[in-house]
């Protein structure tokens, strides 16, 4: 009996101690979002969203990808700029306009985002690879509801 409860209570350790070894181990998808710096190069737009005109026609843009509304008239947002995540759940995006900084959890594919303000996003991940990556964000754009596509190289 002694012999018994001594293999159980070994078991039992062992055990233990390999789940605290694997509270370490980083997923492929970690490794390589915490890699360095993600520069955006494209937002596709899904459905496309309708933008007024700014010279009182009552015309409409069609935008498709978002790093493009800085060359319609009368719009000068630009969605330039990089993210970077770190490997203690915070990220950085800097762009022309300003730097966000915030908390990031990875969750499977999904990034749960909560920046400096309180807001929070969640990008799906589409695919990643050790130069790309593409997410999804639900999102209103001007009173439409869209889905944005985010590409991302590596910098």
């Amino acid at each position: 009996m002694k012999c018994l409860t001594l293999f159980i209570s070994v078991l039992l350790m062992l055990s233990c101690s390999k789940d605290e070894d694997n509270n370490d181990v980083k997923t492929e998808t970690e490794l390589i979002l915490t890699s360095g710096k993600w520069n955006r190069v494209s937002m596709i737009l899904n459905p496309h969203v309708l933008l007024p005109k700014q010279d009182g026609s009552g015309d409409f843009f069609t935008l498709t990808d978002l790093m493009k509304i800085k060359d319609l008239e009368g719009y000068d947002r630009d969605f330039k700029g990089y993210y970077t995540f770190n490997e203690d759940g915070t990220y950085t995006v800097t762009s022309v306009e300003n730097k966000t900084e915030g908390n990031y959890s990875l969750a499977g594919n999904v990034i749960t985002a909560i920046n400096s303000k309180n807001q929070e996003l969640e990008y799906s991940i589409r695919s990643i690879t050790d130069s790309d990556i593409v997410m999804e964000l639900p999102m209103i754009f001007f009173g439409q509801e869209t889905t944005v596509e985010i590409y991302y190289n590596k910098l």
